[in-house]
């Protein structure tokens, strides 16, 4: 039996932070796909994933509407935000919204394989 890698989609608008992130996450065993907006990221949802990283600002979701969604169309998706632009408002919606973890950046490995061990 083959145990299959968890699937992460890293949503960020962010190129290199997507890039970096993905690198590192692939390189640990885990299966990474990226997107650079709230549209593509929606589109890419539908192929399954085990865990969601989402920017707070990046188009489509300036005001948490994309993680609204994610949260109305697949409750069981974990959720863990990223934002280089921390607010308590921000802060305060998405745990609402049941996110894992709300991370800042710049964002060290560390916070990332912690934020993976809470799921």
């Amino acid at each position: 039996m083959t145990i299959m890698p968890q699937r992460i989609l890293i949503a960020d608008d962010e190129e290199t932070f997507r890039e970096s992130t993905a690198e590192i996450l692939a390189e640990a065993g885990y299966a990474c796909s990226a997107a650079r907006d709230a549209a593509e990221a929606e589109s890419l949802l539908e192929n399954g994933y085990d865990l969601l990283l989402a920017d707070v600002r990046m188009p489509g979701n300036a005001h948490l509407e994309f993680l609204e969604n994610v949260s109305r169309r697949h409750p069981e998706l974990p959720v863990v935000v990223i934002t280089g632009y921390p607010t308590v408002g921000t802060a305060v919606e998405s745990f609402r919204l049941s996110i894992v973890d709300y991370l800042i950046k710049p964002v060290n490995p560390n916070q990332v394989w912690l934020s993976l061990k809470k799921i």
